[in-house]
């Protein structure tokens, strides 16, 4: 075996801190002196973060190392999103209902770009969880990623 490529990355990708790294739906390829291409198990590979261990924002890259050759291979596509979220009101927006104004801000609180808007604000429509209320979200102080999770059912584009 002379190399190794990751040619499908994992089912998921986009993870908050405390998750465990799933890999199902990876594909990592072995090629051989000769040219030639195979895809490999991935139960042949041990990797890092393993599922012993929970992600942190830190986290941006998987490595898959070979248990029998002595090669690894590194998935650079991880995200684990440390964002907070601010709710700042709720309203109408271009006759939506149940539009939510957010705030992204890191986890100093300070605001950060959403990579999808280029903004630090985002007008959201969103479906509570069962048992959630409208004040789980205006509590004054940011939510973090998991939190936000727990308490929507929808986030409804």
């Amino acid at each position: 075996m002379e190399s190794l490529q990751v040619t499908r990355g994992p089912d998921k990708k986009e993870y908050i801190p405390g998750e465990i790294f799933n890999p199902n739906g990876m594909v990592i390829t072995a090629t051989y002196y000769d040219g030639s291409r195979c895809p490999l198990p991935l139960e042949d590979f041990d990797y890092y973060p393993s599922k012993n261990c929970t992600l942190t924002a830190n986290d941006k890259v998987v490595t898959f190392t070979h248990r029998e050759e002595n090669l690894s291979v590194k998935y650079y596509g991880l995200k684990v999103d440390d964002n907070q979220y601010w709710f700042n009101d709720r309203r109408a927006v271009n006759q939506r209902e149940n539009m939510y104004l957010v705030t992204y801000v890191d986890s100093n609180g300070n605001p950060t770009k959403d990579e999808a808007t280029n903004s630090d604000q985002r007008y959201i429509r969103l479906e509570l969880a069962d048992g959630v209320s409208e004040g789980d979200l205006f509590k004054g102080t940011p939510l973090n990623a998991a939190t936000f999770n727990k308490i929507i059912k929808a986030w409804i584009e």
